[in-house]
Order: C-alpha cells, then structure tokens, then sequence
C-alpha cells in the first residue's frame, strides 16, 4: 500500500494534468501464487478448490500493469516485494515473522511476485 500510496502523490504532484498512468508492479502474480502466500500465515488447514462453474469466458488470463508512463512522468517504481506488502496488509501493519514455507511449487514468501492495482489519473 506504501508503494501505491506514493505513486499516487508522485502522479499528483510530478504527474500531467488528465494524464493517466497505471499503478503497479509491472510483473503478473499468479492468484494462486497470492493465496499460498497468506495461506501459509494460517495455522489452519485450508483446502483450496476451484470451482469451473464460477469461471468465466471473459476473464482475462494474464494482466500486467504497464507502469512505464507513471515511471518516465514521475521517476516512481515499486520498491516493496509484495510479500511484505501481504505481511503488513493481513497482520493490519505490524510486521510479522514467519518461517519460509516450502511447498510442492517451492519456497514461497521469498517477494519474486510484483502484485498491480488499477490506475490513477494525474492533477
């Protein structure tokens, strides 16, 4: 949220008036890849499962901000690994350490993934 909340101001103050400029990462996260993360700071057990009938045609397979805009406007980039942005978000922003969690992909909670928001419009 730190990263999106100064990308905002940066748009706001360093940005073209009526431009508009994504937000995010620029680098796609798997759902998937998200949901393991904060499964792992569950000490519950949680089968996950999809469901087909709740898929749809129009859903896109893979979305990627294009932050390049925001970047070249504003000099702005994500600074914060999204699993530290997931950490602070679950545990309302108090840092919480946990252990790496190894699954069947790997370790995970190691911030390879970049997440991305939508975007916001300069002045």
């Amino acid at each position: 949220m730190r990263d999106v909340v100064r990308a905002y101001h940066l748009a706001l103050t360093r940005g073209e008036p009526g431009a508009v400029y994504n937000v995010g990462g620029g680098v796609a996260v798997r759902l998937r890849d998200a949901l393991d993360l904060l499964l792992g700071f569950s000490p519950a057990r949680i089968d996950v499962a999809t469901d087909p009938a709740r898929l749809r045609p129009s859903d896109v397979p893979l979305l990627v901000a294009d932050n390049r805009a925001l970047r070249e406007a504003t000099g702005w980039s994500p600074t914060i690994p999204s699993s530290s942005r997931c950490v602070t978000s679950s545990t309302g922003g108090a840092a919480r350490s946990r252990p790496m969690r190894h699954t069947k992909r790997g370790v995970r909670n190691d911030g390879r993934t970049r997440s991305t928001a939508g975007p916001v419009r300069g002045r």
